[in-house]
């Protein structure tokens, strides 16, 4: 009685409507029937890491409407377009049916994630996980402060994330409240990696050597978007 009384109310102060054309709906949900229509499927790519080493990379669409205004919201610190993509990964994609263990967001830098208040990836993930029961493990670090991949010439992209990222020494398990090493937990495990969208696939390249060492089973990737290479 509490929930409907409570979605009552919500309804009422925030009635639900498409993300994309504002048509008010019956029930809450991220898009209308049409602009779901207008959701362009593309099939599963692989993206070579190294000379033995390709990764699948799963994406809902390419990257343009209905999608894009969810990826670009992250402009001005919108937290639920990240946690709406992550809904439309789950629900447009096949990943249900993967067999991984842990799922890792690409890192923010630290001056990025501060004055953006959250990670847009990590919040896709966080859906990712509550969907699945597999855990979040933001294993990886990004040191360096590097220009946006869109604002750059693609010739330009692998070189700006070179050696972007490292592996934490250690992770705060926030559910245990508790601080455990990476190699008790990560060596040898199925992952799940996951970031907003792909451009070139550079950033996904480096962010998969960087896990290398741990010596993954497999390694997906999934985005809500990928552009054209």
């Amino acid at each position: 009685m509490l929930k409907k009384i409570t979605n009552f109310f919500a309804y009422i102060i925030s009635p639900p409507s498409c993300y994309q054309c504002k048509r008010e709906l019956e029930q809450r949900t991220i898009l209308c029937e049409s602009c779901t229509k207008k959701i362009h499927p593309i099939a599963t790519i692989p993206l070579k890491i190294t000379e033995k080493t390709s990764i699948p990379i799963f994406a809902v669409s390419d990257y343009h409407e209905p999608l894009k205004s969810l990826v670009l919201a992250k402009s001005w610190s919108n937290r639920t377009a990240s946690r709406d993509l992550g809904e439309l990964i789950w629900k447009h994609t096949t990943i249900a049916y993967l067999n991984f263990d842990y799922i890792i967001p690409i890192p923010l830098h630290w001056t990025r994630y501060a004055a953006r208040g959250y990670n847009q990836a990590e919040e896709i993930a966080r859906v990712i996980s509550e969907k699945s029961g597999k855990p979040v493990a933001p294993i990886l670090s990004r040191h360096r402060k590097t220009p946006f991949q869109t604002k750059i010439k693609s010739e330009e992209r692998f070189s700006n994330v070179k050696n972007s990222f490292s592996i934490l020494k250690k992770v705060y398990d926030r559910e245990n409240s508790e601080t455990i090493l990476k190699n008790s937990f990560y060596y040898q495990k199925r992952i799940l990696i996951v970031d907003d969208v792909m451009t070139s696939g550079s950033t996904l390249i480096e962010a998969t050597k960087t896990l290398l060492p741990l010596k993954p089973t497999q390694i997906f990737a999934v985005v809500a978007c990928r552009a054209s290479r």
